[in-house]
């Protein structure tokens, strides 16, 4: 159980943390979603390599594209543009990160 609930504290400070860095890059992202578009039609996941400061060590690394491409450069760009990333709560920053954006989610998040 003990090992449970802090496995539960640790996702939770994780989700924190990728929430804030979804936050720094959202704003950037300058994209018309397209009419009709539901959740989940059109996801984007990036793998972001990180710095011990934050910076990026290498561009972005798309994972899987959300098969719009002009989705997948906005995104692409938007994380370029939050530099450095935020710090996490507690810890260290993370040598790599993957990043799910999906434009029906980033729509409504503007």
């Amino acid at each position: 159980l003990h090992l449970s609930l802090r496995r539960q504290r640790q996702m939770c400070i994780r989700d924190r943390y990728n929430n804030r860095i979804v936050a720094c890059i959202r704003p950037h992202i300058t994209f018309n979603t397209p009419a009709g578009a539901k959740r989940g039609m059109y996801v984007a996941k990036f793998d972001v390599r990180l710095l011990k400061n934050g910076q990026k060590a290498v561009p972005p690394k798309m994972i899987s594209s959300s098969g719009l491409k002009a989705f997948d450069t906005a995104v692409e760009k938007a994380i370029l543009m939050c530099n450095p990333f935020p710090k996490p709560p507690v810890g260290d920053i993370p040598s790599s990160i993957t990043l799910t954006f999906d434009p029906v989610d980033d729509a409504n998040g503007r």
